[in-house]
């Protein structure tokens, strides 16, 4: 009989800690402000000084030259938009070193798929650009 008392009792009392546990949660949440951090459109992540200083230190040099670039620019469009020129030239030239890098040391049926796909990828980016040139020249440069 007192086995059967204790598993119903170690539920509720679960279930009890759970509800504190969650209402706590969410009532931090909501009196705080600026609390997380966007990783990308799937992903947020509390706001810490350590989440933001491992973001620091993951962003790739290229990137960090051009949100200071684009920082202390004067806000016009092609003001940014030579900032973008530059980390596009930038990551063209990493992208070629890595390239390189896998001539050296991948088959040469297996590079041939490298390069294979970086072609396409080459071709859907430039169609990017294409249709946001075309954007900022219907309205006016401005975004």
């Amino acid at each position: 009989m007192k086995k059967q008392l204790i598993f119903p009792a170690l539920f509720i009392i679960l279930g009890m800690f759970i509800g504190f546990f969650i209402s706590e949660r969410l009532q931090n949440k909501t009196n705080l402000k600026d609390t997380t951090i966007n990783i990308n459109k799937d992903i947020t992540v509390p706001k810490t000084d350590y989440v933001e200083e491992q973001m620091k230190k993951y962003i790739h040099p290229i990137e960090q030259e051009e949100i200071n670039c684009l920082a202390n620019s004067t806000g016009r469009t092609s003001d940014s938009l030579s900032c973008l020129e530059k980390a596009n030239v930038a990551w063209n030239k990493e992208i070629q070193k890595y390239l390189n890098l896998l001539k050296i040391t991948s088959l040469n049926e297996r590079y041939k798929l490298i390069i294979n796909s970086q072609q396409i990828w080459e071709k859907q980016k430039e169609s990017d650009i294409k249709i946001i040139t075309s954007y900022i020249s219907e309205h006016g440069g401005s975004m």
